[in-house]
């Protein structure tokens, strides 16, 4: 959740956030790579609250490991949100939670350093002014771009050329 997030980072922990959470996993596609994270700008919000450089990276064959069922009309997606945890059917070798046998890479791109927050600084116990929009969708659209670069210039190597990566 965004509190323990924000209470990690305030430990000096590094954090390591899958953007698109729960909703990606019902967003799973045998001929593309797609990410729930065209709306989703709660990373680059946090970015610039706390003055965190963001270090961008793709996991290549981590959508390949299982096979998932879900509903279709999207009951179990809202329930799987509601209560936090995934609602699907999965599997993988012998129809058991066995990942396939598939080659997974990281890839990482450029570090994201978010621009400075002149709210950061604010007395105990003042409310603390909002970063602004135009601010953490600068972030985010540049975060976007350095995804999909990262997708790009991985992908062919992995023999995933034909498979195109979609922000949803």
């Amino acid at each position: 959740s965004k509190h323990v997030v924000i209470r990690q980072l305030a430990q000096g922990v590094n954090v390591g956030l899958v953007p698109d959470g729960i909703a990606g996993i019902f967003r799973l596609s045998a001929s593309e790579e797609v990410v729930a994270v065209a709306s989703r700008r709660g990373a680059a919000r946090l970015a610039i609250e706390h003055g965190i450089t963001i270090n961008p990276g793709y996991l290549l064959g981590n959508t390949a490991a299982y096979k998932v069922w879900h509903d279709g009309t999207g009951v179990l997606e809202r329930l799987s949100r509601a209560l936090r945890v995934s609602l699907c059917l999965f599997w993988g070798r012998w129809g058991l939670p066995v990942p396939f046998r598939t080659p997974i890479s990281f890839c990482f791109g450029e570090p994201i350093r978010p621009p400075p927050n002149e709210n950061k600084e604010v007395p105990k116990g003042a409310a603390k002014p909002p970063v602004s929009k135009e601010a953490v969708e600068a972030l985010h659209e540049q975060l976007l771009r350095e995804t999909r670069r990262i997708y790009e210039a991985t992908a062919p190597s992995y023999g995933w050329a034909a498979r195109p990566l979609k922000f949803v």
